[in-house]
């Protein structure tokens, strides 16, 4: 330290000592008067003792009476000097600041202790204001960072994970192709006695999805990775088997790709598609009030079971605006506090906020159904699909995801690559309703 700055240091400190004295005399001044203690105008009759090379202190009995401890004896603001001039033998020193508390109960004012309570605050504000005068000679000094690693990584879709609700083949090395068969159920008829019977009508079908490849590329400067504390390249990692998921959801959906359920619409039987609340009969149609609602998904169990297909295994996406829509349905919300409600299971339902299963669907969400917009005033549309698990789709995989990285020295920067060869396609689009609303 240069002996500018333990001068400018030491003035600093004796600035300080002198205001905090005063501010606690004047509102030990105050806090008697109001209390009845003194008349007003009256000073405190205080000892003062000169101590060589350091302030007075204040000793008077009525400051120890209150609670009031104002003064540093001389000693102390000698070795606090030391300190600052990098003489002293021990290094530090510990000096003792004013201390407020509250003072004793008393019949002349039983308020006193609300109306000290006022004076202690306008004291912190004061004593604030001079210490930060103190602090700013190093408000130029670097301060550290705390950085919590890994890295927290930020979702930008909610995911259904729709992979276990597909029929799923895994290929072998060399293959890109999956070919999936389906045959109907015939008609059974009488059969006579000595006469050949005539040819039931029965359909076998292949249905043949090609796996593409997908993926993500990310680069990180050497100067950002410097820069960074902890593992960063784990994070991103993260960050890409996430993306893979969401692009799963994408696929099987059909918002993204070229296969999933948006891109069998037309093949999805006319008495299994849903508009608005019901009573209208295309997507242009849907107004803004055409909110989801259980009814929506009971249609959907009826017309997967009026084309022949058992309810069990049923599963519902929906869109998170469509499932808000739908616990505050009427219907829902009566049926959790009134009838369910009750239960330990239906409490706890209400409390998470969730639907787990209605009218034999399981519930998911995701962001990653399609949308559009209606032309009925722009009203933003979401697409909800209800189809049968392992059956109503499939997903072929001829690689997995594989994250690869590698340090690129013409661009300084490190390269992410995340990859993956995936596709998805329709089986029974009959088995599949498609449910639109605002």
């Amino acid at each position: 330290m240069s002996k500018s700055e333990r001068v400018a240091a030491r003035t600093a400190y004796e600035t300080a000592s002198v205001s905090a004295r005063k501010i606690a005399q004047s509102i030990v001044q105050k806090a008697l008067e109001e209390a009845g203690l003194r008349k007003s105008g009256t000073t405190l009759a205080s000892k003062r003792e000169s101590k060589a090379g350091g302030p007075d202190v204040v000793t008077n009995s009525l400051f120890a009476e209150y609670g009031i401890d104002a003064g540093v004896n001389g000693p102390e603001i000698q070795e606090a000097l030391a300190v600052i001039q990098g003489k002293s033998k021990s290094g530090h020193v510990v000096v003792r600041v004013p201390l407020l508390t509250p003072p004793r109960l008393s019949r002349v004012n039983p308020k006193a202790r609300l109306e000290f309570a006022e004076l202690l605050e306008s004291y912190t504000a004061q004593i604030r204001y001079t210490m930060e005068a103190v602090t700013t000679a190093t408000s130029g000094a670097a301060l550290g960072v705390d950085e919590m690693t890994p890295a927290l990584v930020v979702s930008t879709n909610l995911a259904a994970l729709l992979r276990d609700t597909v029929l799923f083949r895994a290929l072998p090395q060399g293959v890109d192709r999956a070919r999936f068969q389906t045959v109907t159920i015939p008609a059974a008829g009488s059969l006579s006695e000595d006469t050949e019977p005539s040819q039931s009508t029965q359909t076998l079908a292949t249905v043949d999805t090609t796996t593409s490849p997908r993926g993500v590329e990310t680069d990180i400067s050497f100067e950002a990775e410097r820069k960074i504390i902890g593992p960063i390249l784990d994070a991103m990692i993260l960050a890409d088997r996430l993306s893979e998921l969401y692009d799963e959801d994408g696929l099987i959906l059909g918002s993204v790709g070229s296969g999933g359920f948006e891109n069998a619409l037309s093949n999805v039987p006319a008495a299994n598609k849903y508009y608005g609340d019901g009573t209208v009969s295309a997507e242009n149609q849907v107004t803004s009030t055409m909110v989801f609602a259980a009814k929506a998904a009971a249609f959907a169990q009826k017309a997967i079971k009026t084309q022949g297909y058992a309810p069990d295994n049923l599963v519902l996406v929906l869109h998170p605006k469509q499932f808000n829509d739908l616990l505050n349905d009427s219907n829902i919300v009566r049926y959790l506090q009134w009838w369910f409600g009750s239960s330990d299971s239906g409490q706890a339902l209400i409390a998470q906020g969730i639907i787990p299963n209605l009218y034999g669907l399981e519930v998911r969400q995701s962001t990653l159904v399609k949308t559009a917009t209606g032309t009925t005033a722009g009203v933003t549309t979401y697409h909800a699909w209800a189809y049968k698990k392992g059956l109503s789709a499939a997903m072929a995989a001829s690689r997995d995801v594989m994250i690869e990285t590698f340090r690129d020295i013409r661009k300084n920067a490190t390269v992410l690559k995340a990859h993956w060869d995936i596709s998805v396609n329709v089986l029974h689009p009959a088995s599949a309703a498609y449910i639109t609303t605002a």
